[in-house]
């Protein structure tokens, strides 16, 4: 999987098996030119310069076969935020998970570095 993270392919590679298939979209988010196509047997992801879209269902933890694709320029209809429907009960996990990651907005904690510092003007 490094080998082609490192030096994605320039046109069609089929592998297999893959671990963590959903890694190898990286190259695709990266490039700016092309559209890439990460395919497995029951789904598929594509990357543009105008956003990710997931087909079928979410892929395996091991992929016995993933295909991987970089076509031309050609760009597709920008997909919608709103293309999954989300379970009312994973959305209030996420949703408390990420609250985890808040830092309260006291002295105390903007003396031990939380926010912008006082030149950040941007």
């Amino acid at each position: 999987m490094a080998a082609v993270s490192d030096a994605p392919p320039q046109d069609v590679t089929v592998l297999g098996p893959v671990a963590g298939p959903l890694l190898l979209i990286a190259p695709g988010l990266m490039d700016d030119r092309h559209v890439w196509h990460v395919d497995w047997l029951s789904g598929s992801v594509q990357t543009t310069t105008d956003g990710v879209a997931i087909k079928g269902a979410p892929p395996p933890t091991v992929a016995e076969r993933l295909t991987i694709a970089r076509t031309g320029r050609t760009r597709t209809a920008k997909p919608v935020w709103q293309s999954r429907n989300v379970d009312a009960i994973a959305w209030t996990k996420l949703e408390a998970l990420a609250a985890r990651t808040y830092v309260p907005d006291t002295d105390a904690s903007r003396l031990s570095g939380a926010g912008p510092a006082d030149t950040d003007k941007d």
